[in-house]
């Protein structure tokens, strides 16, 4: 079995995983992303290393010439290293404070289940983190509404594996 766990840390975000059954795309398109390094010089493209910087931010790392260019493994789009480099975002200190302090809370709170309310509508289904928040608010709605007599509205259920 192949599988791919990518963690991936943000100043202003809590950690966060990406975790699939598959190779990343920046190898299963390899070829792909050299072919489009041949094509921006007439020197043979000498591979750096894979940047991971979140979902459908993976970028592949060439020399070429006397150049550093990432190539996006999803799109395909070109950016130069150093005007990467050049523009990368800064900490932003009260989103690093309000997030420690949310931390702080998590990690000091003596008992997590009488902290505060779940936040959950009794007889709304969980279902696990799939794609993004809002569709997987938009499937435990649909699911709340369909198991409640609202009409035929999810016929069946797959998984993403």
């Amino acid at each position: 079995d192949i599988g791919t766990i990518l963690p991936f840390f943000i100043y202003h975000f809590p950690t966060r995983n990406e975790i699939s059954r598959v190779l990343p795309r920046s190898q299963t398109v390899f070829d792909k992303i050299l072919q489009k390094a041949r094509t921006l010089a007439d020197c043979e493209p000498e591979f750096q290393k894979i940047y991971y910087f979140g979902p459908g931010e993976e970028y592949c790392a060439f020399n070429i010439g006397d150049k550093d260019i990432l190539i996006n493994a999803c799109t395909f789009r070109t950016i130069e290293k150093s005007f990467l480099l050049r523009n990368k975002p800064e900490p932003n200190q009260e989103l690093e404070l309000l997030t420690r302090q949310k931390w702080n809370k998590y990690l000091t709170t003596p008992n997590f289940s009488t902290r505060q309310d779940s936040g959950y509508i009794p007889g709304v289904p969980f279902i696990d983190w799939t794609y993004g928040c809002s569709p997987t608010a938009a499937s435990m709605l649909l699911w709340y509404w369909d198991s409640h007599g609202y009409g035929r509205l999810v016929d069946y259920f797959f998984t993403r594996w």
